[in-house]
């Protein structure tokens, strides 16, 4: 089916595909459909995901109103932030960027003190500054330290995000085609996610 689905996006000119991953049960919370993950990794076109549940979808969420973008602070970030700023431009939704010092949770504690992990984020913080320069954006954001996918996860549902942005890479970049985060991403959100 993930070839078809593909297939299809490239031969009709598909500008968005849209389609459930699996979100029930306990174990099934930890995988992502294997057609989903296909299409995710192959699609030329951005690709729309949410939990497959047997629930109605929380009405709250359709009105768009607050996007979260994930950014991992790479150059790639930029047409990440002008793709969710364009997107919320059109549905007069509001924006904040988010990004995750990774990584630094398993460090001895310590090596990680209060004031090493501020001039982390501070660092990260002058990092987003400049990209969004770049991008010729100037929006709100939030830099956690810690597990990405929790913690992007925690800032959705702290901000009431109806959608979470999310970049995919190329295939010989840093990241591989689908970012090492994307995944526990689209499984963590507490709303739909946009991988573009």
């Amino acid at each position: 089916p993930a070839q078809e689905i593909v297939n299809w996006v490239s031969t009709h000119g598909v500008d968005l595909v849209m389609m459930p991953s699996h979100g029930y049960g306990p174990f099934r919370q930890l995988l992502l459909g294997s057609v989903t993950a296909k299409v995710l990794h192959d699609a030329s076109c951005p690709v729309w995901t949410t939990a497959h549940t047997g629930e109605v979808p929380d009405l709250a969420h359709l009105a768009l109103k607050k996007i979260l973008c994930a950014v991992d602070g790479t150059p790639d970030s930029v047409n990440v932030m002008r793709a969710a700023a364009a997107l919320a431009k059109d549905l007069g939704a509001d924006l904040r960027l988010a990004h995750v010092v990774p990584g630094v949770e398993a460090w001895p504690d310590r090596q990680m003190d209060a004031e090493f992990e501020e001039q982390i984020r501070q660092n990260a913080k002058e990092r987003l500054k400049e990209l969004q320069a770049t991008a010729n954006l100037d929006l709100p954001s939030c830099v956690a330290v810690g597990s990405v996918a929790d913690s992007i996860a925690e800032e959705a549902a702290r901000h009431g995000a109806d959608l979470l942005v999310i970049g995919r890479g190329t295939i010989h970049g840093t990241w591989g085609r689908l970012r090492t985060h994307a995944y526990g991403l689209i499984r963590l959100a507490p709303c739909p996610v946009l991988s573009v």
